[in-house]
């Protein structure tokens, strides 16, 4: 749902992703350039859906980190 949220929200057709315990992957196609937007969307979401169903407040990202987007030039 939170990655659907964002992916919608934002223009963003998503391909293939991957969540793991601190991070994720996800390969998609941003024809509005609205990455920064996505990805801000998608970890707040999943970081409250996490917290909610654990029960716990407080950071869930690194906040020492932040995404960094790779452009796949080909296949």
């Amino acid at each position: 749902y939170c990655l659907g949220l964002a992916a919608n929200t934002n223009g963003v057709e998503v391909h293939a992703f991957c969540l793991l315990g601190n991070h994720h992957h996800t390969v998609a196609t941003d024809v509005r350039a609205e990455v920064p937007e996505f990805a801000q969307q998608l970890h707040a979401n999943v970081a409250r859906a996490v917290n909610y169903e654990r029960k716990r407040r407080g950071t869930f990202w690194d906040s020492t980190v932040s995404y960094s987007a790779v452009l796949l030039a080909d296949a």
